[in-house]
């Protein structure tokens, strides 16, 4: 008997890395034209500062925000495709110098309090900034915001009220008259011209969360891993993926929320690669360039913001990062990929990607033998994978891997799988080498 409920048949969520999504980027954007609401955007930013930035906004800048206002699909520009991707949940990593945090956790923030709404998404009253601590990354965004407004002339006449402290801002917005030149009991309240946001600790999180009765209807996250110690603390990283996937979630709005990850990655684990990959966020990377080698031509440079980050800036910045020996920085804070191809210590022509394991296996007494581990402390779900690589090397030196191991698991469980390979692979020779 039928309930007529319909059942999914198949769920597509494409298998992709944060290198597929890198190796994706278009700086051409070819077919792309800004909308009416970036040009907007970009128009009211120039009001606000009262005159011209000192560099030209590039076509980056539009599309990200035609991205976050609807009017561009993200799935489509990088090829990928998720049935699961969260509505209006968007995770943006991009390179260092390429003005994200001012964008996107000041400009679009005054943008939403002068309009009472975002684009795409309709009314906002009230939402939260997080950064990496209250008195670090919240106080400086909040600092930020305030500063813009007290230099700003053309802000100053647009609000009735301004109040700024370290942990929040309150725009009270002049009351509009309708088309009969009348201003209605609704807009003279104060409340239905209010926009407010508050800032909270990536530690401490945004959980019960609210402005009177009114709930989070956005959330903007900043920067949340404060520096390279934190990105390998299992602790704070455990904290944070719990803040972003649970504590976010139930503090938002019911009714009709949306919620901005920035960031520049330290490493594989941050929380927000995992957000980038996991199909459940809508991603957005944008490297300085589309790609980077030491005889990249200036007529084949693409480069994400030309007009600021220009090809003798860029290529002087990498070719002094391969002369101190600093590229993998380089790399991760402008490229976004955290293991570049020219500071690997194993070339790939050093590898032999085919060989005849049943010969090897058949033939063991010809090898030495050696079990290579990398432990974890355990096998949670925010912690590294375990590793077990077992190798025969020949007597001339080669590196044979004939089985490999990486798991989360347990420190028990790990032992015994160990005890396992050792048993399989010890009667080869009678004896191996296991380093622990």
């Amino acid at each position: 008997m039928s309930n007529n409920i319909p059942v999914p048949t198949e769920v597509i969520v494409d298998s992709y890395s944060v290198n597929d999504l890198l190796d994706s980027v278009d700086y051409s954007f070819k077919g792309y034209v800004p909308s009416t609401d970036a040009f907007s955007f970009m128009n009211f930013m120039r009001l606000v500062l009262g005159e011209e930035p000192e560099n030209k906004n590039s076509l980056m800048h539009y599309f990200l925000f035609d991205v976050l206002f609807g009017h561009v699909n993200a799935w489509d520009y990088y090829g990928i495709r998720s049935d699961i991707a969260r509505p209006n949940y968007y995770a943006v990593m991009m390179h260092r110098e390429a003005s994200k945090s001012v964008l996107l956790g000041v400009m679009l923030v005054l943008y939403m309090a002068y309009h009472g709404e975002m684009p795409g998404f309709g009314k906002v009253q009230f939402g939260g900034y997080i950064g990496n601590s209250v008195r670090g990354g919240v106080r400086q965004a909040m600092q930020t915001i305030a500063g813009v407004y007290k230099d700003s002339d053309y802000l100053q006449d647009k609000f009735e009220s301004a109040h700024f402290t370290d942990q929040a801002v309150k725009f009270v917005r002049h009351p509009k008259k309708n088309a009969k030149g009348i201003i209605t009991k609704r807009e003279a309240k104060e409340g239905h011209r209010t926009f407010v946001m508050e800032g909270y600790g990536a530690m401490a999180g945004p959980r019960g969360s609210r402005d009177g009765l009114v709930r989070p209807q956005f959330f903007i996250i900043d920067d949340v891993i404060k520096n390279a110690a934190d990105a390998r603390s299992d602790v704070i990283l455990g904290n944070v993926n719990q803040m972003i996937e649970e504590d976010i979630g139930y503090a938002l709005s019911t009714s009709g929320s949306f919620c901005i990850y920035i960031g520049t990655p330290f490493n594989l684990r941050d929380p927000l690669m995992n957000a980038l990959i996991d199909g459940t966020w809508t991603p957005i990377v944008f490297p300085i360039a589309e790609k980077i080698s030491l005889d990249l031509k200036k007529k084949d440079f693409m480069g994400s913001w030309e007009d600021r980050h220009t090809y003798e800036k860029v290529m002087t910045k990498y070719k002094t990062a391969v002369h101190k020996g600093t590229l993998a920085a380089f790399m991760q804070e402008m490229m976004l990929r955290v293991a570049s191809e020219e500071d690997r210590v194993i070339k790939d022509s050093m590898l032999e990607t085919v060989f005849d394991r049943y010969d090897i296996t058949h033939n063991g007494s010809m090898y030495n033998w050696y079990i290579t581990t990398d432990f974890t402390t355990t096998g949670s779900k925010s912690s590294d994978y375990s590793a077990m690589a077992v190798w025969a090397v020949s007597n001339n030196g080669d590196y044979l891997l004939v089985d490999l191991i990486v798991r989360k698991l347990e420190l028990k469980d790990q032992y015994m799988k160990l005890l396992e390979l050792v048993r399989k692979y010890k009667p080869m020779t009678g004896y191996i080498n296991v380093g622990i």
